[in-house]
């Protein structure tokens, strides 16, 4: 269609003068219509709609929507023609439009929760300390027998999140209280700039099981270097304790930040690396046109459930 409009302005040579004709488009109608019909065909491209008869019915309704026919548009074009700096102002408007809502798409405008699915999508999850699979006390851990430690800065890189989730029941020998006196869980983090952050969270005993976790922010433009933690400190004296599903999780951008050979060799099992060799050997498909396309121009794809 476009490439029509096209045509029709490079065989038309001479200039004329003269008021506007009645029935003859205004400026903003033409700027418009010719915007839709620019994107008209990019959705009929990007959805590979080849039929005659589904492309005509995609097109009547963009002039329906304009509330113009094809004829009176191509009337319009044809009187246009011999306006060239009319023509070329509203060619121009139409890029410029384009243009911002390509812009638009790219800052999230019309999905900003687009932005957050895309960022997860980039995102990997890693286990980066081996817990056992549960661990039964019948009486107070001894000291330390419950701390962890990550001290190697290859683990980590910018923008981690780091994640500490655990199952915990703990029966108490002193049954007032929900909460175990004199016992906590820690998670510190030690950052590239040597600050810290140290958490704390109070400890559950009443026989019932209580799920724990930790999810620090980030601190922007500065990395760990170290993670240590205690799933359970405690001077008082309980009568059991179990802790089930330990997870020290790395949220990052493996495609930003990959895993030196050393931390796959001592993290991923042997089968979960040739996964993620064959994930990287698949071609990435590119979704920016359609997305494009889909989104800055909900009015058309209305009509899309229509073509078959």
């Amino acid at each position: 269609m476009i490439k029509k409009i096209i045509y029709t302005l490079v065989v038309v040579a001479s200039v004329a003068c003269g008021m506007r004709p009645s029935g003859i488009m205004s400026d903003t109608k033409m700027e418009n219509l010719i915007f839709d019909l620019t994107i008209g065909d990019a959705v009929l491209q990007t959805h590979k709609i080849n039929s005659q008869e589904q492309q005509k019915e995609y097109y009547d309704f963009i002039y329906s929507k304009n509330e113009v026919s094809k004829e009176q548009f191509e009337k319009s074009l044809e009187w246009y023609a011999y306006k060239p700096k009319k023509l070329e102002q509203i060619y121009t408007n139409v890029k410029n439009r384009i243009d911002t809502l390509k812009s638009d798409v790219e800052l999230y405008k019309f999905h900003p929760e687009a932005k957050l699915l895309d960022e997860l999508k980039a995102l990997d999850t890693l286990q980066i300390y081996h817990f056992a699979h549960q661990y039964t006390f019948t009486s107070t851990p001894k000291a330390d027998s419950l701390r962890f430690e990550v001290a190697d800065k290859n683990y980590f890189a910018l923008s981690d999140r780091l994640i500490l989730r655990f199952l915990m029941k703990i029966d108490d020998i002193d049954t007032i209280s929900d909460t175990l006196q004199d016992a906590r869980v820690e998670f510190k983090i030690t950052y590239s700039d040597s600050s810290v952050k140290e958490l704390y969270s109070k400890v559950f005993a009443n026989g019932k099981l209580y799920s724990y976790a930790f999810l620090p922010t980030p601190k922007e433009n500065v990395a760990p270097i170290s993670v240590e933690g205690n799933l359970l400190n405690s001077q008082a004296i309980v009568k059991e304790v179990k802790i089930d599903s330990v997870q020290l999780l790395r949220i990052y951008n493996a495609e930003k930040y990959p895993l030196p050979d050393s931390i796959k060799t001592v993290l991923m099992p042997k089968e979960d690396k040739q996964s993620e060799k064959k994930e990287i050997e698949q071609p990435k498909i590119s979704e920016a046109e359609q997305e494009f396309v889909d989104i800055i121009h909900k009015d058309l794809i209305k009509l899309k459930p229509k073509i078959k």
